[in-house]
């Protein structure tokens, strides 16, 4: 599955259609399955990472 995926990454990349017949392997195939839609998952912050200042903080300052 790793060398398919490589050529399918590497077609899509380069914009050349992928050689791998792409039904039924994307991600909505699991929402399928569960009998609802895909929803991502939320993503977290690293550890110690802070947000950065809002645009008007800084000159504010």
């Amino acid at each position: 599955m790793a060398a398919g995926t490589g050529r399918v990454m590497a077609d899509v990349i380069s914009g050349r259609a992928p050689a791998i017949d792409m039904d039924g392997l994307t991600v909505e195939r699991y929402a399928r399955a569960y009998g609802r839609g895909f929803t991502p998952a939320p993503t977290r912050a690293p550890a110690g990472w802070t947000p950065p200042p809002a645009a008007g903080a800084a000159a504010s300052r």
